[in-house]
């Protein structure tokens, strides 16, 4: 006896207060993976650009282990104070906020000028990439039930 659903019935998201189909789902988890790849690819551009940042800003090594480090640990203390607040916003507005505002901190730090602009928008984009990880992770468990799984 086959118990899934089948294809041509929405589910129901109380949550978020919507219908959702089987496109809308896929649109979703693409639309959420596309952010996460994004959040990723710009951490991870920084370090083989290291010798072009340190000619460029005319920084030592040192120097440069701070600017990867503080993105870091922004994120890190970020992801801590992030989980009390949550359930307090609208989701989907937030997650848009947050994300423009990250690609806007994104470019601030390949405008900075100097070392410590550039410091400071790489803490910045820290505490956004921590609340817009948390964000999309706590949008993409939420419309799916763990008893159905998720179609794609």
């Amino acid at each position: 006896m086959d118990n899934r659903l089948p294809a041509t019935i929405c589910i129901v998201d109380p949550i978020l207060s919507s219908v959702r189909t089987p496109q809308q789902e896929r649109f979703l988890l693409l639309a959420l993976a596309g952010i996460q790849f994004t959040h990723i690819l710009d951490f991870m551009i920084m370090m083989p650009l290291g010798p072009e940042f340190i000619r460029v800003l005319n920084i030592n090594t040192h120097q440069f282990g701070l600017l990867l480090s503080s993105y870091t640990f922004a994120a890190a203390v970020a992801g801590i104070f992030a989980t009390y607040y949550v359930d307090r916003f609208e989701r989907r507005q937030l997650l848009l906020s947050l994300y423009a505002c990250f690609i806007i901190a994104t470019l601030a730090c390949g405008f900075a000028p100097n070392y410590l602009r550039f410091l400071l928008q790489e803490l910045v984009r820290g505490h956004l990439a921590a609340f817009l990880d948390l964000w999309s992770k706590r949008l993409w468990l939420t419309p799916f039930h763990l008893s159905e799984g998720v179609r794609l």
